[in-house]
């Protein structure tokens, strides 16, 4: 079995949020040990808070620039992308798609909590994935690991969306990445 590059986009700002599913992405990195390489990019805590994730096995990738951002989100050939929110009022009126739109460019599909804006944007096992508590979040993951070529398609619908509502074309994207 693939081993399944799974990201999460992590900043100071949704750091709570990542520690909201501390406990699953603990039971996720030992229970799928070997088989999800989880890793972190952007955010690794405070000066002193070096553990602020103790019990998750991830590798971090130290943040970049917005203008290297793509080309570093392409370098690290994840097949998903985790968007942890803490389902409240403050994310499901102040979250945007972009992170959406970011991974769709490089056909990664993302998986992301029941709530507004994705679950308006993402069908669910056509164009992205969505899990409705965080008690779900292992088992998701484990049907998603388990439907390799749907994941792939996935990614492509996302892509598609991109594609047909959006200012995008391969040659931007390829342009884009090549920039800087």
């Amino acid at each position: 079995m693939k081993k399944i590059k799974i990201g999460i986009i992590a900043t100071d700002i949704n750091r709570d949020d990542v520690l909201f599913y501390k406990e699953q992405l603990v039971e996720l990195t030992t229970k799928l040990k070997g088989i999800v390489k989880l890793i972190i990019y952007g955010y690794n805590g405070e000066e002193g808070e070096e553990d602020w994730l103790e019990g998750v096995d991830f590798d971090f990738v130290k943040p970049t620039s917005i203008i290297h951002f793509p080309k570093q989100l392409k370098a690290l050939e994840l097949d998903l992308i985790l968007i942890p929110l803490i389902p409240n009022s403050f994310n499901s009126t102040s979250e945007d798609y972009t992170k959406f739109l970011e991974a769709a460019i490089f056909s990664i599909p993302v998986l992301t909590p029941n709530i507004y804006p994705y679950n308006g944007l993402i069908q669910d096992g056509i164009n992205g994935y969505i899990f409705s508590n965080k008690k779900d979040l292992t088992v998701r993951i484990q049907q998603i690991i388990d439907a390799p070529v749907e994941l792939k398609m996935a990614g492509a619908e996302a892509k598609k969306i991109v594609e047909n509502n959006f200012d995008f074309s391969e040659e931007n994207n390829i342009e884009l990445t090549k920039m800087f």
